[in-house]
């Protein structure tokens, strides 16, 4: 449906939901933060968590394609051939606010909506890991911009980049570089932070703690190696190294591998039935024994 509804409509030729296809062509590598907080190239195993997710998102795209979709938008629904994409009545209820997030800004249909500068600025961005963007247009200018980058740490520039863009068009105060540095300042030091409290309450895997492979039935399978003094969870598309720490109830277990950090499963039972709880916002997957 996005193909035929939204994708062949606008000319967006290189941009799919396929992912054998993206992986066969030109496409940026992943990056993420390692434990010395050197940003250095992921796996692409994880990228395949968002198949389950579309069209929410984990299309691979380029800026060329996603500036078509934004020039639509720009011309109120108008395609580059004078044809009609969609009705203008139908975009512009998009950016009516529904839902206030500050002041100045709120959120439409599917839209980030922002007049803290005087000016209305609508955006969306994605994420996945090692990757991140932001579409960004000017209704009531007919300008529009993307940005594209291939770490987690993009995150820092998106702001920054729509802040340069009404910089130059409105001569505006220059604060978008500066305000790179401090983004950049802060997810350093944030991650900095959450590594050092990580060593801080590691404690080692013990032998025999953990059984060599556990199964969820919604989840699949997690197989436990060891290399040399290291406990990895290999989950089929990717793996990690995890380290283990004390936590109310009993032992925690924590991915901490570049790009799929952060994923907490806690070790309770007794020892040779102890099993693996992954919580997330609304589900608890338990995963049992299955030697």
């Amino acid at each position: 449906a996005m193909q035929e509804l939204v994708f062949d409509p606008l000319g967006m030729q290189a941009t799919t939901f396929d992912f054998t296809r993206a992986m066969a062509g030109n496409h940026a590598s992943p990056h993420a933060r390692d434990a010395d907080g050197n940003n250095v190239p992921i796996g692409l195993g994880i990228q395949r968590n968002a198949i389950p997710g579309r069209p929410d998102g984990g299309a691979w795209s380029n800026v060329a394609d996603m500036l078509r979709y934004v020039q639509m938008e720009l011309a109120a629904g108008v395609l580059p051939d004078g044809a009609r994409y969609i009705g203008t009545a139908a975009l512009q209820e998009r950016i009516k606010q529904q839902v206030a997030t500050g002041h100045d800004t709120g959120y439409g249909m599917g839209l980030k909506l922002d007049r803290s500068l005087g000016i209305l600025v609508v955006n969306h961005g994605g994420g996945e890991t090692g990757y991140r963007s932001d579409m960004v247009w000017l209704p009531e200018h007919d300008v529009g911009a993307v940005i594209l980058t291939n770490a987690d740490s993009g995150t820092g520039l998106r702001y920054p980049f729509r802040r340069r863009l009404l910089e130059l068009l409105f001569d505006g105060k220059p604060e978008a570089e500066e305000n790179v540095a401090v983004q950049s300042h802060r997810l350093k030091q944030a991650d900095a932070v959450e590594r050092e409290a990580l060593r801080a309450q590691a404690v080692p895997v013990r032998p025999g703690t953990l059984a060599v492979r556990y199964r969820n039935n919604a989840l699949g399978d997690i197989v436990v190696t060891h290399e040399g003094t290291a406990t990895w969870f290999d989950f089929g598309g990717w793996r990690s190294k995890i380290i283990a720490r004390k936590a109310e109830g009993g032992t925690t277990l924590v991915t901490v591998s570049p790009g799929v950090d952060g994923f907490e499963f806690l070790l309770a039972g007794d020892s040779g039935a102890r099993t693996l709880t992954l919580v997330d916002a609304q589900h608890r997957y338990v995963f049992t024994p299955a030697e």
